[in-house]
């Protein structure tokens, strides 16, 4: 199926020698922070401070009805301006954007800038109707995956993504993963640090350079989108390392700007749920897996591989997806059981409600919420939990009522499916 877009309307327009550095590297990559996504390599100009956003309008779309795409972003090249539209190819749950090839544009052909020069980024925004008859062909019970690419694959093999939930809209909900030390199985000898505040994200990575095997760090943000983020990474480098002490400050001499490197990448995060997430760095890289790595805690503290429910909660109970009811819950702090066999008990203030949780080192593990007197359970799998909401049958202990679907959300999120309740 090809669907032609409308056009496009535009605005114009680590390694570093001692750990003292992280300071002086944070201040240097807030002050260049973006909110979206990087992705490309700076060897043709085109990839380096370029940023996209994905989304829909209306947020959940309508069986049967039209609605849009909308593609926001800075491109840093001059080709981007004159693109008129999408090329549009729906597939297997799959909406593909592709744009004009670059080659076919006039003076774009071969426009690597001169060694030092920088494209000036261009902001753009481009809007792509998607009309009623392409339901046909989109399954609604299905996610719906975005994949936008601005360059033909052969130039630059890497495009952006971004998943939707055609019944609830859960796709607006951001993750809540929190902060941590996170390992792969796939890169034994590299480790990352996450640190998230809201749904803006911030990465160290700690790998070993291919060259001459010293450290080598990267540091990189973005804010989430869904259960997803694309960002910029910034690999510092200290040029000309002095090695000198500083007897009146009484430590090593410290770097200046002049003597710092930064080269930006790009990386993309993308959250299966609380303990695993999925994160590749650069261009045409596959995605590695990454779980919590788990230090020893004490007794009466919460692993880290066991989300915090404490806090106020909404549980909506839905048969297809019209609401039959909701409850508000709010859960007490929670500590080991006596019983210490790893389940961790979130009792509601009204002691109504009950949530246990359980997960090994490894951060596979399962919630269970349970309501006596109304006669409620509801299972969830960690993998399956995001840190701001949980979607699992909720079952009745009347057999003669069905199971319906329930939907755990964390308080101040908005639900898109309730505004058409």
């Amino acid at each position: 199926m090809i669907i032609r877009g409308e056009p496009m309307s535009f605005l114009k327009s680590f390694k570093p020698k001692y750990l003292q550095l992280s300071v002086f590297l944070a201040a240097t990559l807030f002050s260049q922070m973006i909110s979206a996504t990087q992705m490309g390599t700076q060897w043709l100009g085109l990839g380096s401070g370029s940023t996209l956003i994905i989304s829909l309008d209306p947020p959940l779309p309508r069986a049967g009805e039209a609605f849009t795409i909308k593609v926001t972003g800075v491109w840093k090249h001059h080709c981007i301006a004159v693109y008129e539209d999408f090329d549009v190819r729906l597939k297997e749950q799959y909406i593909y954007l592709d744009s004009s090839p670059i080659y076919d544009i006039p003076g774009c052909v071969n426009s690597s800038p001169l060694p030092g020069y920088e494209w000036e980024p261009t902001p753009f925004t481009r809007s792509v109707v998607i009309p009623n008859s392409a339901w046909e062909s989109i399954d609604e019970k299905k996610p719906l995956n975005v994949r936008v690419s601005l360059l033909p694959s052969w130039l630059m093999p890497h495009d952006w993504w971004r998943q939707f939930d055609l019944n609830w809209g859960l796709h607006e909900i951001p993750p809540q993963i929190g902060s941590g030390h996170w390992i792969s199985d796939q890169r034994p000898f590299q480790g990352i640090n996450v640190e998230q505040q809201g749904d803006t994200v911030l990465l160290y990575r700690l790998a070993y350079s291919t060259s001459d095997g010293e450290p080598s760090w990267l540091m990189g943000n973005a804010s989430f989108h869904g259960d997803v983020t694309h960002g910029v990474t910034h690999h510092v480098s200290w040029l000309n390392p002095t090695g000198e002490y500083d007897r009146e400050t009484r430590d090593d001499v410290q770097p200046i700007e002049d003597d710092m490197s930064f080269t930006k990448g790009s990386f993309a995060i993308g959250v299966a749920g609380v303990n695993q997430i999925y994160v590749a760095f650069g261009v045409n890289r596959r995605a590695q897996t990454y779980k919590r790595y788990v230090f020893r805690s004490a007794d009466n503290q919460l692993p880290v591989v066991i989300p915090d429910m404490a806090g106020r909660w909404d549980l909506y109970a839905f048969d297809n997806k019209t609401l039959e009811a909701s409850y508000p819950v709010e859960f007490r702090a929670s500590s080991r059981t006596e019983k210490g066999l790893g389940w961790y008990p979130f009792k509601s203030i009204d002691d109504q409600w009950l949530m246990n949780c359980w997960a090994n080192l490894d951060g596979v593990g399962t919630c269970i919420l349970t309501n006596e007197d109304l006669g409620i359970t509801m299972s969830y799998d960690l993998v399956d939990f995001n840190g701001n909401y949980a979607k699992a049958p909720l079952v009745h202990s009347s057999v003669e009522q069905a199971a319906q679907t329930g939907i755990l959300l964390r308080a101040g999120f908005h639900l898109p499916v309730l505004d058409f309740q």
